[in-house]
């Protein structure tokens, strides 16, 4: 979980100690080392993101 991981794009210069945790940031559903196997079979990988990506697209959308 990589929840200062946000704040840290948004803020790159501030200490890591002082980020914010953004519950509401975007999540991986795995970590790295899951990322990496997923994105090996391409079908699975947009089987798993795909709705992700239109959940989030639909909330900005609003």
């Amino acid at each position: 979980e990589l929840t200062r991981h946000s704040d840290h794009h948004h803020q790159p210069a501030k200490p890591y100690q002082t980020l914010n945790s953004i519950q509401e940031a975007p999540q991986l559903p795995t970590g790295y080392p899951g990322m990496m196997l997923l994105s090996l079979i391409p079908p699975l990988y947009f089987a798993v993101m795909n709705p992700r990506v239109d959940a989030i697209a639909a909330q900005h959308a609003d």
